[in-house]
């Protein structure tokens, strides 16, 4: 057979999505089932419909759809599902009971890299330094990797702490993070670097294993040592280009200093100072003097300002300090400063456009100055919308401008202005002031216009005064021109005056803007409410269109309601006769309430006692937010004593959450139990007719019991031999016993005379009885001859008769030969050979939860068969679940004085006493598996077997009964299963029904070889359905093979349009067309000789028009008229269809 193919899709670690394909392989299938074991939980599926899941074992059939794959084509279908123990595998693929071994899916394995990390190290004590470890994607179980610390330019021990260890990621985590402590210092230094490094990966394979850690440092080298003792040291603390903030400290030297005076030059401008005062600023010269506060310096000592300055053309340089006079030492010159500015071209519509740079030296050098630059993305793309650039400029002595050229790519797209940067590095011979400029592309294609949306706004009313329901309209991009649109509120469940403020108007939107808020005040109030809305509409935009220009306003409530209050309702059951009823309470909340709400609940005896009417019961009942109602159980006894109705009382207390309002109800157990009516029988009576006169014939009337009021009953005579008049008085009338009185006598005149004649009877007949019932209503009276006659003389005279065929019968009962039934050819026979035709009727009720025949509790199953006998039946179809046969519950629905002989009997000795009578009275039974569980109809799943009646249970409960009736011609045969519509008729697999009907008929064989096996129909086949159990098309290219010869029936079920409306029943050749609906689906089985066909189910209340010509061609076809056209087309000798 092809391949299966299995594979896995998205795996997100705790979840992943397979795909499976099914292959057609050469021959094609039609129908199709996969199994395959996995310990993964599918928790959705699509393209197919999962049959059983026990344990980790899956059945999985096509959907109709994609029932039929052709050769050398496959279909597929997919399920998401949770990881198990094994993951995303699956093994042990079987399709349509075939072995194959599927693709394996591939493996996805995450991969681990490490992220770069910086951090400026301080002066003092550690920091951390954290490296961010990622995967690629959550693994389903644990990945590990291990790190370590290796030496840069930076030395562990000294400037970090060296590092290895092991990393574990769990199931379904990303990230982990590696810590490193970093050692402050004073020193100026470079920045410094140091490498960690992953290795020996599991569950995951490295991608980028080395991260760099870089330790800024943030020490600043002091300035040259002051002469005469005194000293200045300054110091930059930030620069950020347009502006930096500086310090000086002022050194005493080793005499101290009662005030101080501060001099230098410097082209910048200083606009803020602290710790000192200006006293001068002219040209480039600053005098700085102390504040009130620091002008006594002790030697040795030094004092501090600051101040914020605007670079000049000498940046941030400064020299010729003097304090008090003084020259501090001699700086060296300051280097020039290199700056580049922003710059900006248009796109153009096609070619490339130069922007432009300009790198500018703050003063010309006295020799060469040198810088790196290269280009960055911004908004702007290297390659599409720019040409990348790199290189250094030199500026030459006395050279102050240079420019640095990037191509820009120009287009047609109307996009928003974009951006490149150009960054500036590794100056030599300067230092650089800002480094950064953007390179602004400016759009030049015209957009469409703008669109206009209004958001939904929500806003708590408050319980007075006003709230803003702030709506925000937003513009999809900012217009170059003035947008405005108009405005207006209207109402919703809110209303305007009372909930809020009406309010229209015109939003104007500036250019560049595209966020504008309309405030609809909202009026506070205390009432409990539900949450109200309005409306806010848009309209008349200019310079924009409008996209979305509703939205709802919603005034949310933030009133409470006082609690909800509880109420419990009084409940009435009926008690039953045995076992437990349930008596349900109904405990309700007025209003489901936002959090749980419990309340404790009692019985207490009324007129009905704990113990023996009812089971006590005490609890609590919690309400979930947003629940309203529960139901307390209390459990009633059944019994068959007839007493008054009884009552109990349900009492809520001990509420939470909630009020009280009614906590008290009454239970009633309603008695179904009646006292009999006496019965009322007459008795035959007997008189000798003497010869002259009247004779009295005395019936007695007689009551079982007596009873408590009158009892009365109609009689009447009627003739049998004897004639009204001539041989007796005919007599009416009403007998009435009083209370307490138990028999009557109705007097009947007979009629002396000397004729010799045969005994005479007459019947009286009781009807209309009141107070009490008739067992038995009809008496014969004897009138006796006593007149004697001369002895006769024999004689015989010649006979002739038409022999016939002998044992030929319409039914499988009376007319058929002792033993047991065979088939041959179309037909069923009995032990000496001779046709007959099962005339069967269906006796539900042992398959249901009663476990008994139904009508049980209304008449006696005696009496009941009695009537099937005399209405022509021959043979009762008996269904029966496999729950019937194992279940230890009491049969119920049973009316026991009715049946006594059934009193205390299980499901299975009722079922010997149905047949044991049947016996008696020659009707045959089959046996029906109709369903696996106790209950009404077919099993729910269309099959034989579910995952609590595997197909194992089916067919050794099936050899338990075929042993049970093994030695009683009685039972007939075995119905296999009733409808089973999901079954396949062949292809193999775990819903082959054919496969399946073969196994478990092999096995009553071998227990049972005289049974019949019936075998019922599918619901489709090749595409073709048909009634449940009706469709038997399979039967000729897939025939049932028993072990045992001529023991097969094929069963269908047939059912008219009242109880579907199937298309047959719909054309314009309706109803001549049904004779041939009947030979597709399964007529031609017994037209073509293959084997017996027996209608297992048929039948109609005739309320549909088209019943009746259904039910006239059926009966028809049943009887051998196969065309309906009112002619037998069968052989004499021969029976049709059963």
């Amino acid at each position: 057979m092809a391949t299966i193919n299995y594979t896995v899709g998205d795996n997100w670690g705790s979840g992943f999505v397979g795909n499976i394909k099914v292959p057609g392989g050469t021959s094609g299938l039609h129908g199709w089932t996969l199994e395959f074991d996995a310990a993964f939980d599918i928790s959705n599926i699509w393209g197919a419909e999962i049959v059983s899941h026990v344990g980790n074992h899956y059945v999985i059939r096509n959907v109709a759809w994609n029932a039929d794959v052709a050769a050398n084509s496959q279909a597929s279908f997919g399920f998401e599902a949770k990881a198990g123990s094994g993951g995303t595998t699956a093994t042990g693929f079987t399709l349509n009971g075939m072995t194959d071994t599927p693709t394996p899916p591939p493996v996805v394995v995450p991969t681990i890299s490490i992220d770069d990390a910086s951090i400026t190290e301080g002066d003092s004590g550690t920091s951390q330094l954290t490296f961010t470890v990622k995967l690629s994607q959550a693994a389903t179980g644990p990945v590990t990797v291990s790190y370590s610390t290796a030496n840069g330019t930076a030395t562990a021990g000294s400037d970090y702490s060296a590092l290895t260890g092991t990393l574990t990621f769990a199931a379904g985590e990303t990230t982990k993070t590696i810590t490193v402590p970093i050692t402050g210092d004073t020193t100026v230094e470079a920045d410094e670097t140091f490498t960690i490094n992953l290795a020996n990966p599991s569950g995951g394979t490295i991608a980028d294993g080395a991260a760099t850690g870089t330790i800024v440092n943030n020490d600043v080298a002091p300035p040259p040592p002051a002469t005469g003792g005194l000293s200045l040291d300054y110091d930059i603390v930030s620069n950020w280009g347009s502006g930096f903030t500086a310090s000086m400290a002022v050194g005493a030297g080793s005499a101290a200093l009662n005030g101080w005076t501060v001099a230098f030059d410097a082209s910048f401008n200083i606009t803020s100072i602290w710790n000192a005062t200006i006293v001068s600023h002219v040209g480039n010269h600053y005098v700085v003097k102390n504040a009130d506060w620091n002008g006594s310096v002790a030697g040795g000592k030094e004092t501090s300002f600051g101040f914020q300055a605007t670079p000049g053309s000498g940046g941030t340089a400064a020299a010729g300090f003097t304090i008090n006079g003084t020259a501090v030492g001699t700086d060296p010159a300051p280097l020039p400063t290199l700056s580049v500015a922003d710059a900006t071209v248009a796109e153009g519509n096609s070619g490339t456009h130069d922007l432009a740079f300009t790198v500018t030296l703050s003063a010309a050098a006295t020799g060469p100055v040198t810088v790196a630059y290269a280009t960055s993305n911004g908004t702007a793309t290297a390659g599409s919308d720019y040409t990348a650039v790199s290189g250094t400029l030199t500026f030459a002595a006395g050279e102050t401008s240079k420019v640095v050229h990037v191509q820009v790519a120009g287009d047609t797209a109307v996009e928003a202005n974009e951006t490149v940067t150009l960054t500036l590095s590794s100056p030599g011979g300067a230092t650089i002031v800002d480094g950064t400029a953007v390179g602004t592309i400016t759009n030049d294609d015209t957009a469409p216009l703008p669109t206009l949306t209004v958001a939904d706004a929500t806003v708590s009313e408050g319980n007075s005064g006003t709230r803003n329901l702030a709506f925000t309209v937003s513009l999809s991009a900012a217009a170059t021109g003035p947008v405005t649109v108009a405005y207006a509120t209207s109402n919703g469940t809110a209303t305007a005056g009372s909930d809020y403020t009406a309010a229209s108007g015109t939003v104007a939107f500036a250019a560049g803007e595209t966020s504008k808020v309309v405030n609809v005040q909202v009026a506070g109030d205390t009432a409990v409410e539900a949450n109200e809305t309005l409306t806010l509409t848009l309209s008349s935009p200019t310079g924009a269109t409008i996209v979305d220009g509703t939205a709802v306003g919603t005034i949310t409530n933030d009133d409470t309601a006082p609690p909800p209050s509880l109420a419990v309702a009084d409940a009435t059951v009926t008690e039953g006769n045995s076992g437990q009823r349930n008596l349900a309470f109904t405990v309700t909340l007025s209003a489901a309430a936002t959090g749980p709400v419990t309340v404790a609940y009692a019985t207490s005896n009324g007129t009905a006692s704990a113990g023996s009417d009812y089971t006590a019961a005490t609890g609590t009942v919690t309400f979930a937010a947003g629940e309203t109602s529960k139901v307390i159980n209390v459990q009633v006894a059944g019994d068959t004593a007839v007493e008054a109705n009884e009552t109990l009382t349900l009492t809520l207390s001990s509420p939470s959450g909630a009020t009280i309002a009614d906590g008290t109800a009454i239970g009633t157990i309603t008695n179904d139990d009646t006292a009999p009516l006496p019965t009322l029988a007459v008795a035959d009576a007997t008189v000798s007719e003497g010869n002259s006169g009247a004779k009295d014939l005395a019936f007695t009337v007689s009551l079982s019991a007596a009873a408590t009021g009158p009892v009365t009953v109609a009689y009447a005579t009627s003739n049998g031999t004897a004639t009204a008049g001539s041989d007796y008085a005919a007599a009416t009338g009403t007998v009435t016993f009083a209370a307490g009185e138990t028999s009557k006598v109705v007097h009947i005149q007979v009629s002396g005379d000397t004729a010799v004649e045969a005994n005479e009877t007459l019947t009286l007949t009781l009807s209309s009885p009141t107070g009490a019932t008739i067992a038995d209503g009809t008496a014969t009276g004897t009138i006796t001859n006593d007149d004697t006659a001369p002895l006769p003389t024999v004689s015989i005279s010649d006979a002739s008769v038409v022999e016939g065929n002998p044992g030929q019968s319409s039914g499988g009962g009376g007319g058929a030969a002792a033993g047991w039934f065979s088939t041959s050819g179309n037909q069923i026979v009995d032990s000496a050979g001779h046709s007959v035709q099962i005339a069967g009727v269906n006796w539900f009720g042992f398959e249901s939860s009663n476990l008994a025949p139904h009508g049980l509790w209304t008449r006696g199953y005696k009496d009941m068969m009695d009537q099937m006998k005399d209405l022509g039946f021959n043979t009762i179809r008996l269904p029966f679940s496999n729950d019937t046969i194992h279940s230890t519950a009491t049969p119920n629905g049973i009316d026991f004085s009715k049946n006594p002989d059934l009193q205390g009997l299980t499901a299975m000795q009722i079922m010997d006493k149905i047949v044991d009578y049947a016996g008696e009275i020659g009707l045959k039974i089959i046996l029906d598996h109709h369903r696996n569980d106790s209950g009404p109809g077919p099993s729910s799943n269309g099959l034989w077997y579910d995952a609590q009646h595997p197909e194992s249970q089916w067919i050794s409960d099936w050899q338990m009964l075929a042993t049970r009736y093994a030695n009683d011609p009685t039972v007939i045969g075995a119905d296999l299963h009733n409808e089973p519509y999901n079954g396949t008729w062949g292809g193999g697999g775990a819903t082959d029904w054919a496969a399946a009907a073969e196994r478990a008929g092999n096995a009553i064989g071998s227990v049972n070889p005289n049974w019949l096996i019936f075998v019922g129909g599918v619901a489709n086949y090749q595409g073709q359905p048909y009634w449940w159990g009706g469709n038997l098309m399979g039967v000729r290219d897939r025939p049932i093979d028993l072990n045992l010869d001529n023991k097969l029936v094929y069963s269908a079920h047939d059912y008219p349009n009242s109880v579907w409306a199937q298309p047959w029943f719909q054309g314009s050749d309706f109803p001549a067309n049904l004779p041939a609906k009947f030979d597709q689906m399964w007529g031609y089985i017994y037209k073509e000789g293959i084997a017996p066909v027996y209608i297992g189910e048929f039948g109609t209340n005739l309320t549909d028009p088209k019943d009746a010509p259904w039910l006239e061609a059926i009966t028809s076809y049943l009887a051998g008229d196969l065309d309906n056209n009112g002619t037998t087309d069968i052989p004499a000798g021969t029976t049709g269809v059963s």
